[in-house]
């Protein structure tokens, strides 16, 4: 048995994170994976213990705690600050690994050794970085190929 000794402010904030990971480990699964959800609920009976109640509540339909309307908003807008700057990552990622394909072809990147494939993206993610920082997506056009 592992043992620690938290001050309530760590102790409300591994629940804020363990609950904000076990949200984004389980939400989108069917079958969620247990072991994250009965750690989270072996923190919320900690604290419960600790009368720490204020960050979640006891669902009597599930029979299980819970976070509070408060911690899930404080989640939400964790993982929507997340979210946001890895769609924009992701998507100047996608256009400049596109891009580099195009310009050198499919096979020639997927053999380039790890360094020199970031060396030539990075100029390429910049650009489209600036581009989507100022006007967003206004710019963004999708075009069907001629078959």
């Amino acid at each position: 048995m592992i043992e620690a000794k938290f001050t309530t402010e760590q102790f409300e904030n591994l629940l804020k994170l363990v609950s904000t990971a076990t949200w984004i480990i389980n939400s989108l699964r069917e079958e969620p994976l247990e072991e994250f959800s009965e750690l989270e609920q072996y923190l919320y009976r900690v604290a419960q213990k600790e009368e720490l109640t204020e960050l979640f509540e006891y669902d009597e339909v599930s029979e299980s705690f819970i976070p509070s309307e408060e911690l899930e908003n404080e989640i939400h807008e964790y993982i929507e600050d997340y979210n946001e700057e890895i769609f924009w990552r992701l998507l100047c990622t996608s256009i400049a690994v596109r891009d580099l394909e195009k310009e050198l072809g499919e096979s020639t990147v997927k053999k380039m050794e790890f360094k020199e494939k970031i060396k030539r993206l990075e100029p390429l993610i910049e650009k489209y970085s600036e581009e989507f920082a100022e006007n967003g997506l206004e710019n963004l056009v999708l075009l069907k190929r001629r078959q």
